[in-house]
């Protein structure tokens, strides 16, 4: 049992937090414990003890039940207070916000509460405030405002992106705290923006940076660089800026950075990590990385990421809900986070948003001034289920840069820390957030959500507009290409930018994003429909054919998975169909239903999409998903029959049929409504019939307020509306057809008889603005036509009109657009002067050429030149010119000759002027002459004046030095290689050098290591691809001999001879010889080996390497030969590393010098058998099996009475070649010198040793010494961090 007995002072809980010094020795007091306790001793631990700590009542002192820390301990006060619980509003914060705690009591009316707030950290707990209130009805409450001094207390560093905040309580009666009576943690998300209010704003005024970080991702600058933030709170850096690196720093396939990105559908890869993977290319491509230190000289924007070793999971990471997961398990990519850099040219104007991170254009085009609040809902919250999310949450899931690769890669590459990559569920994040921006929060209130929206349009808009492959964009397929046209056409409606706007209207195509590309209306399409309107239709029919429809089904509203691609999948029967109803339909409701709150289901310009999700919701819904998703489908059913007639079922009509509408008087006389998607919809706008009201007669209005005597609304009565005096109707129909190249003409209907004048205002697509046209914003009344003049040919152009009176102005009319002409192309000729020329070797000659202008529109003329015989330059000084009527051009084009140039005579060159798809060519005749370069029998030397090359010479011939032919000089070779050269006397190449050790052809094995008495010297031998009888070694150590072999010691490598390295080849030490026949297979051969100073008293036993240490060789493999005065012999057929041991009877080893079958039968077998009775274990080559007993003979070159070596003498003794009988080598060995045995060479220990109680001291005081200096630098770099961040926060107060 444990007791906490009470502090004799609340402030002693700090004692430690001022006492650094104390703290830090008796840190070290106790890791020094840690490290010797745990070395002494590795069986006990001092980590058994009894952790479990009950509660009980004992006068005043607490006791804590603290054996799960996930539930909720109660405090016991005296014998009647109770403190069960503490709890707080939210779980996430950032500055500005207030929290609001309650402390649950029981029994506890009249105690008071002191509340301490805390930010965790590693080595020290920040204390942030005191707080202080009463028990009443059982609960004491406390509000605390979050400022920005937290974080001027905080020991974080700026890039780190919260800090977490937690609470302990104690009664005013007891000193005790309890810092286990926290709800949950609470955490203050810092991402180095600071608003100016709590509800947001702009971020600080332009200062000075050396370096910018954002979500962790740092950009350092050469010099200091004047930069700001967003009103998104991304960064901005003014130019020309050279970022030195950026961190993390780009590692192989890690930590990407891309400048200036493009939405590559198709095409390439990414430059962010080498681990992503996707469906339609390389996924990674190293050449769109960045190289660091990067200059950066006009607007640009760089994406940097930060990766993760490991995928993280969708869950609750960082504090806040991730809106990312359909189901319970899933993972995220290798990219943990992304931030972006704008470089600018100009300081932005406060408040502005940043300009999308996609291709080259960086001008700034909106702030959040422009914001219209308007455009937005004020509806109250459904009710049920109540939303477990609040604006906060959803802020955080937007706040991060969305990064847009391609169609797949896309989903890998999108930062685990923000939302998720794939489509169907960010679309749940937008369907989320675009229901929020249109509840009942006040402005302020969802200023920051707005700006995340926008931002996010402002982003999709420009990875659209600057895709590689422009048939692709995010294309129909399950739920990949969902969520991205919605925050668009968001972001259009709420900056009133009418390109955002009009994407669907310029980019008809429906397989451009998910939600269009999907679905469709069921139609009967004729033979042979061409895949420009259908894939897949070359037969016809209902729906192409496929799907299983029915004459029936025409017009019927339906998905399919990739319609817009492939009919073929489709499926009248929704039953089974996963993708439908997990991936798209249910993650769509949300923005569906806010784009009919918005007023922007026509900016969407397709009609069926809204039906069909009328028909989705009507059958399905959204009863699969979590609650919160419920919560989505309420709204729906709360809001959506408040925005026009949905699609009814119960109300199908045959698809193109029609019928009078219900309003028959005024303008409304015989007009008649057409069923569209099978359903009558009226014939009052908005509506999806194609003939309504206003298409029967345009003078229709809703609300009647035209004064031209017509019964506009259709009830009956005439101009009731009318306000003498009011100002004109606006202007309708407005269309722009192109004239020229130049002009763009103008139509419009006039719908009022009292205006005074009309103003037309243009604009250029895509990204100009609209302004009046000086031409005309003057135009008098009645104008109903106006010719644009004085246009950039191939230019779009937009407009739109207002009529205008006295009293005011009218809306703008519909805007319309179109593109001028391509301008005629010009037509030239080309003339030169003069019009033929002569030029020797080593000279030049030029002419004058000139573009006439014949007709069409004046453009640069660039001229080229082609058919230039060898040797011949040609330039053009200018290389273009631009003729106009009247005027001509020229350019001198120069011819020159080099020394070597072919003679020709009047050679055609051709002269040739280009202007767009225009050619003019023309001829001009050049010859040319040879410069004599020496005289006829002319002498002179070679370059070459060395070895056989000396006083080699050449003759000039035909007025030119012909070359020298060193071919022709006896003995000459282009490399000295080889036996013959290496060993002529001759510097054969004529560099210098000259055979064997001299010439770099010619080299000689290195064996520095070996070079001894005892060695064969190398520089001796003739002929180093066959060395007979080969030695190496090393005095006293080791030695082998090649002594019935031929060796080569150079190997042939692209027709060169290189020499082995038998430093590196061969391995000599004590009681080690070896040779590395992997790489050196020359040496792998039968040889005999030699162990000298070993000190058995008998002959040992061979051992080979092996992967599991040394084991005993088999006499197959090594054949031991003799043993004496520590010197043991042996031959082996082949090389790896030998060694010896000690030889036992009772090894399974048979040894032929020391035992018998009579002496060792365990080793040997039984005599008289003939067979073995063990069996040594060999090496990785060696094979298992003893050798046969010593009752059978062994049968060897030196006792097989063969004369094996050709010098008359047989076998042992009489051979000198054996060493004994069972010598297998008869050959005698060649002395080289009397050997010398008196140095004493450097031994190298390959084996393991045994590790005794020194080693063990002396890696405990190692790791302790290391232990220290890490504890060291860590409370350095603590209070480094600390100081640093002071100033920081405090310069930007000051700022």
């Amino acid at each position: 049992m444990i007791y906490n007995k009470p502090y004799k002072s609340s402030y002693s809980f700090f004692f430690m937090r001022q006492s650094v010094d104390f703290f830090i020795f008796v840190f070290f007091i106790a890791f020094c414990s840690f490290v010797l306790f745990f070395g002494s001793n590795k069986i006990h631990s001092f980590f058994d003890v009894d952790g479990t700590i009950t509660g009980k009542v004992i006068e005043e002192d607490l006791l804590l039940n603290i054996s799960d820390l996930r539930t909720f301990p109660s405090i016991y006060i005296g014998s009647s207070c109770k403190i069960e619980k503490v709890s707080s509003s939210v779980n996430s914060v950032r500055i500005g916000d207030i929290v609001h705690f309650e402390v649950l009591g029981k029994n506890c009316d009249g105690y008071k509460v002191d509340f301490k707030i805390f930010e965790k950290d590693i080595l020290f707990d920040d204390h942030i405030i005191d707080l202080q209130s009463g028990f009443e009805n059982g609960v004491a409450s406390f509000d605390w405002k979050v400022t920005d001094e937290v974080l001027i207390l905080s020991d974080e560093s700026i890039e780190d992106s919260r800090l977490e905040i937690y609470s302990i309580v104690r009664l005013s009666s007891s000193p005790i705290y309890s810092n286990n009576l926290v709800s949950e943690k609470i955490y203050l998300f810092y991402d180095g923006y600071i608003p100016l209010s709590p509800s947001g704003g702009s971020g600080p005024e332009s200062v000075q940076c050396s370096s910018i970080t954002r979500h962790g991702i740092t950009w350092t600058f050469s010099q200091l660089r004047e930069c700001g933030q967003f009103v998104n709170g991304d960064w901005w850096v003014l130019g020309p800026v050279t970022i030195t690196s950026v961190s993390p720093g780009q590692i192989s396939g890690r930590h990407g950075s891309w400048l200036n990105p493009s939405l590559r559908s198709g095409l390439g890869g990414q430059p962010y990590d080498d681990r992503l993977t996707n469906n339609d290319g390389p996924s990674y491509d190293s050449t769109l990385r960045p190289v660091f230190p990067l200059t950066i000289t006009t607007p640009a924007s760089l994406l940097s990421t930060e990766s993760q070793t490991t995928p993280s999971t969708c869950g609750d990471t960082y504090g806040w809900f991730a809106v990312n997961s359909i189901t319970s398990s899933c993972t995220r990519g290798f990219v943990l986070d992304a931030a972006v850099l704008t470089i600018l040219t100009q300081i932005p104007p406060t408040d502005s948003f940043r300009p999308t991170y996609f291709g080259t254009n960086k001008t700034i085009l909106f702030n959040k001034n422009q914001l219209d609040y308007n455009r937005l809902g004020r509806l109250a919250p459904s009710s049920y289920p109540p939303s477990p999310l609040d604006l906060l949450h959803i802020e955080r899931t937007f706040e991060r840069v969305n990064v847009q690769t391609n169609f797949w890669r896309t989903e890998g590459v999108q930062p685990s820390l923000g939302v998720s990559g794939y489509g169907g569920v960010f679309a749940l994040d937008v369907s989320y957030a675009a229901i929020l921006v249109n509840l009942n929060y006040t402005d302020a209130e969802k200023e920051r959500l707005v700006v995340m929206l926008t931002q996010l349009g402002i982003d999709f808009y420009g990875a659209f507009n600057n895709r590689v492959n422009f048939d692709d964009a995010w294309f129909p397929n399950g739920g990949h290409g969902s969520g991205r046209l919605f925050p668009i056409l968001f972001a259009g409606a709420v900056l009133n930018d009418p390109s955002m706007s009009r994407i669907r209207f310029d980019n008809p195509d429906p397989g451009y994003f998910g939600e269009t590309g999907q679905t469709f209306a069921v139609t009967n399409y004729p033979p042979n429909t061409p895949s420009s309107v259908i894939p897949q239709c070359s037969a016809g029919g209902v729906n192409c054919g496929h799907g299983g429809y029915i004459s029936a089904n025409i017009g019927l509203p339906d998905w399919g998975i990739i319609h817009w691609d492939d009919p073929r999948v489709d499926n009248v029967i929704w039953t089974g169909n996963g993708y439908r109803i997990c991936c798209t339909g249910s993650s769509w409701v949300g923005y569906t239903l806010a784009s009919h709150i918005m007023g922007i289901t026509d900016l969407w310009n397709y009609d069926v999409y809204f039906p069909y999700m009328d028909r989705y919701m009507q059958i399905e819904g959204v009863t699969q998903f979590p609650d919160w998703k419920r919560w989505v489908e309420q709204a729906w059913v709360n809001y959506r029959p408040n925005y026009g007639r949905e699609w009814d079922p119960n109300d199908l009509c045959t698809e193109g049929t029609r019928r009078s509408c219900e309003e028959q008087r005024g303008v409304c006389f015989q007009s008649q409504e057409t069923c569209k998607f099978k359903n009558w919809w009226g014939c009052a706008e908005p509506t999806y019939s194609p003939t309504t009201y206003m298409t029967h007669n345009s003078n229709y209005q809703v609300t009647e307020d035209s004064c031209d005597g017509l019964d506009n609304d259709c009830d009956g009565q005439t101009d009731e509306g009318c306000v003498p005096g009011s100002p004109p109707n606006p202007p309708s129909d407005l269309n722009v057809t192109p004239v020229s190249s130049i002009q763009l003409r103008l139509n419009w209907k006039d719908n009022s008889n009292n205006e005074d004048k009309f103003v037309v205002q243009r604009r250029q697509l895509p990204n100009g603005l609209f302004a009046n046209l000086s031409t005309a914003s003057n135009l008098p009344a009645n104008t109903v036509t106006f010719t644009d003049n004085g246009l950039p040919a191939s230019t779009s152009f937009e407009y739109r009109v207002l009529a205008e009176n006295s009293i005011g102005v009218s809306t703008w009319s519909n805007s319309a657009s179109n593109t001028t002409n391509q301008s005629a192309p010009l037509d030239f000729t080309v003339s030169r002067n003069p019009i033929t020329g002569s030029v020797q070797r080593g000279n030049s000659v030029s002419t004058t050429v000139t573009a006439t202008y014949t007709s069409g529109t004046s453009s640069a003329v660039v001229f080229t030149v082609a058919n230039l015989s060898a040797g011949i330059t040609a330039l053009f000084n200018p290389t273009s010119c631009t003729p106009s009527s009247g005027s001509p051009c020229s350019s001198t084009l120069t011819l020159s000759a080099s020394g070597s140039a072919a003679l020709v005579s009047n050679q055609s060159v051709i002269i040739t002027g280009t202007s767009g798809a225009v050619v003019r060519n023309v001829n001009y005749n050049l010859t040319v002459l040879s410069v004599p370069v020496c005289t006829n029998g002319q002498v002179r030397n070679c370059q070459l004046q060395l070895g056989v090359c000396l006083n080699s010479f050449e003759t000039c011939t035909n007025s030119n030095w012909p070359g020298c032919n060193y071919n022709s000089i006896p003995g000459y070779a282009a490399v000295e290689t080889g036996v013959e050269l290496c060993r002529d006397g001759l510097d054969n190449d004529c560099d210098g050098t000259l055979d064997l050790g001299g010439d770099s052809g010619c080299p000689v094995p290195l064996y520095s290591r070996f070079n001894n008495n005892i060695t064969t010297n190398l520089s001796n031998v003739s002929d180093l691809t066959r060395v007979v009888n080969f030695s190496v070694g090393i005095p006293s150590i080791g030695r082998i001999q090649y002594l019935s072999q031929e060796v080569s010691l150079w190997r042939l490598v692209n027709g060169v001879y290189q020499a082995l390295d038998l430093d590196n080849a061969i391995a000599i030490a004590r009681n080690i010889v070896g040779v590395y026949s992997e790489s050196y297979s020359e040496l792998n051969q039968t040889a005999r080996v030699t162990f000298y100073n070993l000190s058995y008293t008998d002959a040992p036993v061979p051992t080979i390497q092996t992967s599991n240490g040394f084991s005993i060789c088999s006499s197959s493999r090594c054949l031991p030969l003799s043993y004496s005065n520590g010197e043991f012999v042996m031959t082996t057929v082949g090389f790896s590393n030998y060694s010896t041991q000690v030889s036992t009877c009772g090894d399974s080893y048979c040894h032929v010098l020391t035992e018998t079958c009579s002496s060792c039968s365990s080793d040997c077998g039984s005599c008289g058998t003939g067979s073995s009775s063990g069996g040594s274990s060999g090496g990785s080559s060696g094979g298992s099996g003893g050798p046969p007993s010593r009752s059978s003979t062994l049968v060897t070159q030196c006792n097989d009475g063969v004369d094996n070596d050709g010098d008359d003498l047989v076998d042992y003794p009489a051979d000198l070649g054996c060493l004994n009988a069972n010598d297998n080598i008869e050959l005698d060995e060649i002395i080289l010198e009397s050997e010398d045995f008196s140095e004493e060479p450097e031994t190298l220990t390959l084996r393991p040793r045994d590790i005794g109680i020194g080693f063990v001291f002396w890696v405990v005081l190692i790791v302790l010494i290391l232990g220290i200096i890490v504890v060291g630098i860590i409370i350095a770099s603590h209070v480094h961090k600390r100081k640093k961040f002071s100033e920081y926060i405090k310069t930007i107060n000051k700022n």
